[in-house]
């Protein structure tokens, strides 16, 4: 192995990876084969699957290089953070693992992430998402890319990361308890906070990598009506006194200047402006589900 800590092996920790997953196999097996190419010790690693409500629950796929098995959710299908729960019931392991069936990590993710865990003493490590474009890179790829999961900064801003590359100490679980049953966006949020009002800490590995698949314009605008709702719970947690339900939409209705774009490398003259008119719709759209959440709990 390249760059592991000074311990023995057997000082490691014992990782559990938890994927839920619903129907995509194609997606879950590419995953198992980079868990497959880990420079970690397969020795230390457990993967649990768990089916989130899969139309056709069968033909799981195997592997003879990793501890792999599979588990199902079926009282809240639907809900990731329910089949997460599930997964984290049945892990074995020291440090629970969580990422997304549509993503794939990077040869050196477990190994990065445990040597900060070691190093650093914290109790949850975020690592880094990159985005995947595949064979077509489109302005809603492009877009996707610059609005979702930007992990480091909500690290550092807020204390908190998504379950798309997220590591957990199991001994948290014990007295901050598992992610809500039934929800369907933001749990991750409201977990790290929970955590966070424990008196665990969190930080940030750059060299733990996870690649996620971009969304397509419609796969985004779905996600974003998911978020908002998702939203609205966390914001009621930590809303700051005199905070009015719309100052979010105030905000978004100042659209992002030209200017930020430029950074991003697949910006180009010709798709500038669809992708600036993508990022200010999905961010209208995710606050409009944010309005109807709120006036629906009223």
């Amino acid at each position: 192995m390249e760059t592991i800590i000074n311990n023995s092996v057997a000082s490691l920790p014992f990782f559990s990876v938890v994927v839920p997953f619903k129907g995509n196999l194609e997606q879950v097996n590419n995953l198992i084969i980079h868990l497959e190419r880990q420079k970690y010790p397969a020795t230390h690693v457990e993967v649990i699957l768990i089916d989130n409500g899969s139309d056709d629950p069968s033909d799981y796929p195997k592997s003879e290089k990793i501890n792999l098995s599979f588990l199902s959710e079926q009282r809240y299908a639907d809900s990731p953070y329910s089949a997460r729960n599930r997964g984290i019931e049945a892990a074995a392991g020291d440090v629970v693992v969580f990422t997304d069936a549509n993503s794939y990590p990077d040869s050196g993710w477990l190994q990065e992430a445990a040597n900060m865990l070691i190093h650093s003493k914290c109790d949850l490590l975020a690592g880094a998402v990159k985005f995947s474009f595949g064979e077509k890179v489109t302005s809603a790829k492009i877009a996707d890319s610059i609005i979702s999961i930007q992990m480091k900064r909500s690290v550092l801003e807020r204390k908190v990361a998504y379950t798309a590359n997220l590591f957990v100490k199991k001994e948290v679980f014990s007295k901050t308890g598992l992610f809500e049953e039934g929800a369907r966006s933001g749990g991750d949020v409201r977990f790290c906070k929970k955590a966070d009002s424990e008196g665990y800490s969190i930080t940030y590995c750059e060299k733990a990598v996870v690649f996620k698949e971009a969304r397509s314009y419609g796969a985004l605008f779905n996600k974003k009506i998911r978020t908002g709702r998702g939203y609205y719970y966390t914001w009621i947690t930590e809303k700051r006194a005199g905070e009015k339900w719309y100052s979010n939409f105030l905000r978004v209705l100042k659209p992002q200047g030209f200017f930020a774009l430029k950074a991003h490398d697949r910006i180009t003259l010709s798709n500038i402006f669809l992708v600036w008119i993508i990022i200010y719709t999905a961010r209208i759209a995710e606050q409009i589900s944010f309005i109807r959440e709120y006036y629906r709990n009223r």
